[in-house]
């Protein structure tokens, strides 16, 4: 077997840091952070705007019973009181179901966030894999 020129020699040297593991795990690191941070951005947006809807439903609710009262005070007291109690079913209706909605937005985003990152390990493994074949078929 002929000696190894000096460009063979630097070429089967630097072979195994082509390309590097650890960059390949730095980035899929940075991948995942951007989105952890993507989705609880759109989780606290969700929220924000879940709390906007019911300060506004209640503002708008508010204004209703300012109204009714002021129509109602000619009516029976027993017809206010029933219309009050409604009203407030109904604002405890609209929380909850904003507050389900927010829930399940949350459930969504941790979810669609696991399987992001099991599917980049899964690929990060088959490309840290397929480098080290080709780097052991190459050397060889």
């Amino acid at each position: 077997m002929p000696p190894r020129t000096a460009q063979q020699q630097t070429t089967i040297l630097l072979l195994p840091y082509i390309p590097p593991p650890f960059i390949i795990i730095i980035i899929t690191i940075i991948i995942i952070i951007i989105i952890i941070i993507v989705v609880v951005v759109v989780v606290v947006i969700i929220i924000i705007i879940s709390i906007i809807i019911i300060v506004v439903v209640v503002v708008v609710i508010l204004f209703l019973i300012i109204i009714l009262v002021s129509i109602i005070i000619l009516i029976l007291l027993l017809l206010l009181l029933l219309i009050i109690i409604i009203i407030i079913i109904i604002i405890i209706i609209i929380v909850v179901v904003v507050v389900a909605s927010a829930a399940a937005a949350i459930v969504v985003a941790v979810v669609v966030v696991i399987i992001i990152i099991i599917i980049i390990i899964i690929i990060n493994i088959i490309i840290i894999i397929i480098m080290t074949v080709l780097i052991i078929i190459i050397t060889i």
